[in-house]
């Protein structure tokens, strides 16, 4: 194995109650001494046995999928399991920020393990409790209003201002920051190593799992982190010049042809989202250095998004 892991793979989260299966797409590469051959891209309605659709029966199939009891069955019938020499890069926040946080949590492990019913009280907030993604929303926003240090009310965590990502509770992020730490990151969190925040203390076992988001690294690499989503041609244009980019940059990354129409043909980005952040997870896991995250824009308490 020439790095941290010998096959990488790249999650684009959907957490629609209907089509969370169709919108969740997972690519799929192996590492070999030449780069990152990435050779699958597909829903996880078509990957797994069942077509789970709904947000019910896709996020079970996915907490199976990483807790190595439930393989991906490929197109042409091969099934690739989860297993200790694998990375994964998932594209949604794993945690919330210190703004909103304050000090009740220790770490980032204690913070997962309390989600969502243990979250602190904000003291005006008319809710009862964190039950889902608007209250997740409504509460943050309270907590942010009554920290006096906090000068916002959708506030970001340290690694979301760097890359650019929005806030995690915000309007477009609540609801698969909700659905991913509350049925996914939470469900497989004694089978994984969640990089960097257990990573770097060497106590964890199992594969890695760390946070992706594909704007950042589209951005990081000069490509089109915008204007990619769509069925124009202008937008299916910048599908292909990003898919081109991604196998130009430092780091040898070759895309096979299926998986390039795939990534093409889906107007929503998608695809090109999972394969991005399969190459994110293969860049940071070519070695124990790569894996560490930069120390003046990380938070142990917040998490940590690797572009």
């Amino acid at each position: 194995m020439t790095g941290l892991a010998s096959t990488v793979y790249g999650l684009d989260f959907g957490a629609g109650k209907r089509d969370a299966g169709k919108k969740t797409w997972i690519a799929r590469g192996t590492v070999g001494d030449d780069g990152l051959h990435l050779t699958d891209c597909e829903t996880v309605e078509s990957a797994f046995d069942g077509d789970p659709k709904r947000r019910d029966e896709t996020l079970p199939a996915l907490v199976e999928f990483l807790s190595g009891d439930r393989p991906w069955v490929a197109e042409e019938g091969d099934e690739y399991w989860f297993e200790d020499d694998a990375a994964v890069g998932l594209d949604f926040p794993f945690g919330l920020p210190r703004a909103v946080l304050g000090d009740e949590f220790e770490d980032w492990q204690a913070f997962v393990r309390a989600f969502p019913g243990g979250l602190p009280s904000a003291e005006d907030w008319e809710g009862e409790e964190v039950d889902g993604p608007r209250s997740l929303s409504a509460w943050g926003s309270q907590r942010a209003r009554e920290n006096d240090g906090a000068d916002c009310v959708h506030c970001k965590r340290e690694t979301d201002a760097t890359v650019g990502a929005q806030p995690p509770y915000g309007i477009v992020g609540k609801y698969i920051t909700y659905h991913g730490i509350e049925s996914v990151l939470a469900e497989v969190r004694d089978a994984v190593t969640f990089a960097p925040m257990e990573s770097e203390t060497g106590s964890a076992d199992g594969p890695l799992v760390l946070e992706a988001y594909p704007a950042g690294t589209l951005g990081r690499l000069g490509l089109y982190r915008t204007g990619y989503k769509g069925g124009k041609e202008t937008e299916r244009c910048r599908r292909e010049r990003n898919l081109q980019g991604l196998q130009q940059g430092e780091n040898e990354v070759e895309i096979t042809e299926s998986v390039r129409n795939e990534a093409v043909k889906n107007s929503g980005g998608d695809a090109l989202d999972a394969v991005v952040a399969a190459v994110a997870t293969y860049e940071a896991t070519r070695s124990a250095e790569a894996l560490e995250p930069d120390e003046d824009h990380y938070n142990p308490v917040e998490g940590y998004i690797y572009v």
